[in-house]
Parts: C-alpha cells; structure tokens; sequence
C-alpha cells in the first residue's frame, strides 16, 4: 500500500519531468542528473536507473493479499528533495 501511495505522490513531479524535456535532446541524456527552476523555485532531479524485482508475499506471509509477482520499472528521474 505504501508503494502506491508513493507513485501517487510521484506522478505530478514525473509528468513535469516529462513535459519539460527538449525535443531534440539525445535519449541518453534524457533523465540526466538537473536542475530545473519553476516560478523561482529551484529542485534537483536525479536519475534512478529501471530495473527487476520480486513484490508481494510468499505463501506463509500473511500481511500481504498479493502474491510474489515480477515488477519491472523503466528509468526515470525524481526530485532529490523530499515534498510534502
């Protein structure tokens, strides 16, 4: 549940990312470490690479509904600072 909630609280800063990128900038590049300044504010992004891994519970877990699935997650970049 806490995971969700995260991505929930991420998706405004990566749907900025995501609008403020260069047309023409290279691929590579796309989510190198920044900063960006919006209405005078500043905040840093930094890039988390994508990867593997195993969510949810095994079969003598109780505390999860879910059981163990592959989750896999592209690249992308998030704010270095905490917001609340």
């Amino acid at each position: 549940m806490k995971k969700y909630l995260l991505l929930l609280m991420l998706l405004p800063v990566l749907a900025l990312v995501g609008c403020s990128k260069d047309k023409d900038e290279p691929e590579k590049d796309k989510y190198a470490t920044r900063t960006y300044t919006v209405n005078g504010v500043s905040f840093k992004m930094i890039k988390v690479e994508g990867g593997t891994f195993t969510m949810g519970a095994g079969q003598n877990d109780v505390t999860s509904v879910e059981p163990k699935h592959q989750v896999t997650l592209s690249t992308f970049a998030i704010g270095e600072t905490e917001v609340t």
